[in-house]
């Protein structure tokens, strides 16, 4: 088994882009992916230029958090307040299965202005996450993988499936959506957090393929560390992770 280690949020504040800038350079993570829309935004292009690893920036669709790209999403109660992104999607289930037509018309438009940003800032790579995971959601799945393929993406993220995960009727689902999303896209035989590959890593030791790990760097209150809420240092990823790495 081969381990993505990505970085999420890039582009989120000053002390993730300096936290995730430090990953790269001592080779603790392969990949991050940017929020478009944030204000950190343009410090973090300049620090990925500066230190290399440019190519290395997938797109981190972002519906939750900041000011949208585009304006008509600032009138849609669903997810915004007016001013800012509001993250209703997780407080109110009926968002998570459907949205109205003006929603979709709304959302559709915010999706297709961070897209074309991340591609009109001259990012090679071509793959998409996002904050959240919302772009793994029935209500938006569809949405976001007509909009990442209509622009030329080659890959994208699946939906969180290590063993921890993966049981009962969430197993369903999330063998269902991974179906959909690979029948586009190139992705993982497996992704979850940092925490998940500590518990179940050694399920998946010696097989073939992919697995990506999610991980958060930022500055918490002990200091530096790659995980929220339990944190984590360099010492703790398994050597087998460590040593394969791409």
């Amino acid at each position: 088994m081969k381990y993505i280690l990505n970085a999420d949020d890039f582009g989120q504040t000053e002390t993730v882009n300096r936290a995730i800038t430090e990953c790269f350079a001592e080779g603790s993570v392969t990949r991050t992916s940017i929020m478009v829309n944030m204000p950190p935004y343009e410090e973090a292009k300049r620090l990925a230029r500066e230190n290399g690893f440019y190519d290395k920036i997938g797109l981190h669709i972002n519906l939750l958090k900041g000011v949208p790209l585009t304006k008509e999403i600032l009138g849609v109660p669903s997810f915004s307040d007016g001013k800012e992104f509001n993250a209703q999607i997780f407080k109110k289930r009926r968002l998570l299965f459907f949205l109205t037509p003006r929603e979709r018309r709304a959302v559709r438009c915010e999706v297709e202005a961070q897209i074309e940003r991340y591609i009109k800032d001259g990012f090679p790579l071509m793959h998409a996450d996002s904050h959240g995971h919302v772009h793994t959601f029935p209500s938006l799945r569809r949405l976001v993988m007509k909009a990442l393929k209509k622009h030329g993406f080659v890959s994208t993220r699946i939906s969180r499936n290590l063993a921890v995960h993966s049981s009962g009727l969430r197993h369903i689902f999330k063998s269902h959506t991974n179906k959909k999303i690979r029948k586009t896209f190139r992705s993982t035989e497996y992704f979850g957090s940092i925490g998940d590959a500590f518990s179940d890593f050694s399920l998946h030791t010696g097989e073939d393929g992919i697995t990506e790990i999610m991980l958060h760097p930022n500055y918490y209150e002990d200091g530096f560390a790659y995980g929220e809420g339990e944190t984590y240092v360099l010492s703790d990823f398994p050597d087998e992770i460590m040593k394969n790495r791409i």
